[in-house]
């Protein structure tokens, strides 16, 4: 059973102070103007800003000790604007490989739906098979300007990603340039624990996955400058290593 300490600290949003990732995917320190933890909606317990316009809000059910399978999440993600909204759940901070849902006004009978991601937008978002599309309390409406997506997810279902109710998750924000499902004018990332929510649990980014550029450009250096090299070079000199010329050759490569 998990238990959630302070909880009146929450509800009263003692807790002000975060993190964030600027441009370059530093953290630094929000001030208590950029983030608040208590929910300004009832039927939510938490909430954060994830960008000037977009705001999350959440509240863990996970009091049924006996039946796992119950446990679950409700989620709000509250814009302002028109603009079709998708909330991921990402394993390494990147979009490949991700399970999300998707929020498309006017579409799926305002219902949002879960995807696989290659990408944000359509050429990179498959939607799931209907027998596990089991969202509930899922709508995408629109209404004085302002966008809503909300609805209520398990936090562990066969085939996706474990939301941990009680340590840091990874997970992916995008803002559509209108209600036409199409590329993302804005995306991001975040690390949140749900059952908390003070200085030092939160990162919030802007999309630039600098883990995964700088993992990127270091295993290119390696094998553009060092092993390529190695390889043509075992080719070249053969004659001087001819019994094991080729394994360095093949493992270079």
């Amino acid at each position: 059973l998990l238990k959630i300490n302070d909880e009146r600290a929450f509800s009263n949003g003692s807790f002000r102070n975060s993190v964030r990732r600027n441009a370059e995917g530093d953290d630094v320190e929000k001030t208590a103007d950029e983030i608040t933890c208590s929910s300004d909606d009832p039927g939510f317990l938490h909430m954060i800003n994830l960008t000037p316009k977009l705001k999350f809000h959440w509240k863990l059910d996970v009091w049924n000790e006996g039946n796992s399978d119950s446990h679950k999440v409700s989620i709000k993600l509250q814009y302002q604007g028109t603009a079709w909204l998708g909330f991921g759940i990402s394993k390494f901070g990147v979009v490949a490989g991700s399970d999300a849902i998707i929020g498309i006004p006017a579409a799926n009978g305002d219902k949002p739906l879960k995807y696989k991601l290659t990408s944000w937008g359509p050429d990179g978002a498959k939607e799931v098979e209907a027998d596990k599309q089991t969202l509930t309390d899922h709508t995408i409406t629109q209404q004085g300007g302002e966008t809503i997506l909300k609805f209520t997810k398990l936090l562990e279902e066969d085939g996706e990603t474990y939301l941990n109710p009680a340590g840091h998750t990874t997970y992916l924000y995008a803002i559509g340039e209108g209600n036409s499902f199409s590329k993302p004018e804005k995306d991001g990332v975040f690390h949140l624990d749900l059952s908390r929510c003070g200085a030092g649990t939160i990162s919030i980014g802007t999309g630039t996955y600098k883990a995964a550029w700088i993992a990127h450009a270091t295993f290119a250096t390696l094998a553009w400058a060092i092993l390529s090299p190695c390889a043509i070079a075992t080719a070249w000199f053969r004659t001087l290593v001819p019994s094991s010329w080729i394994y360095i050759h093949v493992g270079a490569n």
